[in-house]
Parts: structure tokens; sequence; C-alpha cells
């Protein structure tokens, strides 16, 4: 119930939506009753934290959890992540890795990994794990601009494993092998790129990488 209030934090949730969230199709004769009890409950551990924080609200329509600023680590992980693709774009890479290592130092593995998820739950796992994989890969891309090859090159070698179907990570790790002079292991990065995606999902791979091949290959020749 609170990974639900959290994930709706500052709105109200209404009973019946905690209800569907927490059982599900069969939820028992006393769900009404119970989820007042956990209410309850999670009133009274909140009410040990500092003055000024976490709110648990009743409202005509249900429940609030008021939170102020950016108390959940998701939130301030996704605002660091905006602000590193601003400095980016904006040609200051050293100040988007500094960016981007802070909002990684956020992340302590799965979200919701400890919760028997619910529907909300479930559809913001998968939320943040996008939102991860785009800021390892935007970190591997401030270390390329930033000249940290190597750097660069060790971490897309760990998102390919990670997100096999994902184009971009072979991409960047073709161009930081290819800067590294290494355009053998590039055009075998390929290969085994184009090997995943056909035989997963059935799809050659899409425009960018193919490009990249052919540049590897040009500069190779």
């Amino acid at each position: 119930m609170l990974a639900v209030l959290l994930i709706n934090a500052n709105q109200v949730v209404s009973l019946d939506h905690l209800v569907d969230e927490l059982w599900g199709e069969r939820p028992p004769p006393t769900a009404c009753n119970l989820v007042r009890q956990y209410i309850s409950q999670l009133r009274k551990l909140l009410a040990t934290g500092p003055p000024g924080g976490t709110h648990l609200r009743t409202h005509a329509a249900g429940y609030m959890l008021s939170l102020g600023g950016h108390s959940l680590d998701a939130t301030e992980f996704r605002h660091l992540a905006q602000d590193a693709r601003a400095e980016l774009a904006a040609n200051r890479p050293a100040q988007a890795r500094e960016t981007l290592a802070r909002a990684l130092g956020l992340w302590r593995g799965q979200a919701f990994a400890d919760v028997a998820v619910g529907p909300s739950a479930a559809a913001e796992r998968v939320s943040l794990d996008e939102v991860y994989s785009s800021v390892r890969e935007l970190s591997a891309e401030a270390d390329l601009a930033a000249g940290h090859v190597s750097e660069a090159i060790c971490e897309l070698t760990g998102l390919t494993a990670r997100f096999p179907l994902h184009e971009r990570p072979y991409l960047l790790l073709m161009r930081a092998l290819s800067q590294a002079g290494r355009n053998a292991d590039a055009l075998a990065v390929y290969r085994s790129a184009r090997t995943t995606l056909v035989n997963e999902v059935g799809l050659e791979p899409g425009r960018e990488l193919r490009d990249a091949e052919r540049q590897i290959l040009a500069l190779a020749g």
C-alpha cells in the first residue's frame, strides 16, 4: 500500500483503487476495513519521522501521501537525468558526468524488488528501468565526449549484455571501440547485435547501426 501511495504521491488515491492494487480481482470481504487499518498503522509509523516531512491525509475521495520537493529518490533520479541531458547537449560533458554519477548513486537495485507488486508498481518498475537504461547510456556518451573512452567501453559492454535488444548501447559501443582504434572489435559488435536482433525479434538493425557499420568499414578499408 505504501508503494501505491508513493507512486501517486501528492494525489488522492481512492479506496477502491487501493483495494484493486492490493488484492486484484479477488479482494477479501473485509478489504475496505483492512485498508483503513493499514492506513491507520502507516500513519502511526510516519508520525515517528522528522517534523514537516511526509503526511498521510484522508480525503473524501480517498487518501493522499503528501511529499515535499524531491523527497523520493525516483523523482530526484529523473530530474538529475534531465539536467545531465541538458548539460551534454550544451557541450558540458564534465558537468554531465558529475550529474550522472549523482543520479546513479541513488540507484540501489531494481525498484520494488522487495514488494509484491500490483499494476501501478509493475508499471513504475518498467518506467524506472527504462530511465535507468537511458541514464547508463547517457553516462557512456558523457564519458566519450569527455575523452574517457576506456570507461565508456566498459560501461557499454555491460549495457549490451543487460539490454541485448536495445540498439543504442551497441551503437555507442561501436563508436567507442572505433575511437579507440579497435575497428575489428567494433564490427564484431555489429555482427553480434544483428544476430541477436534477427534471432530474437526477427528484425534487421536500424539505420543508425547500419550507417555506423558502413563508416567503420570505410575506415578499416
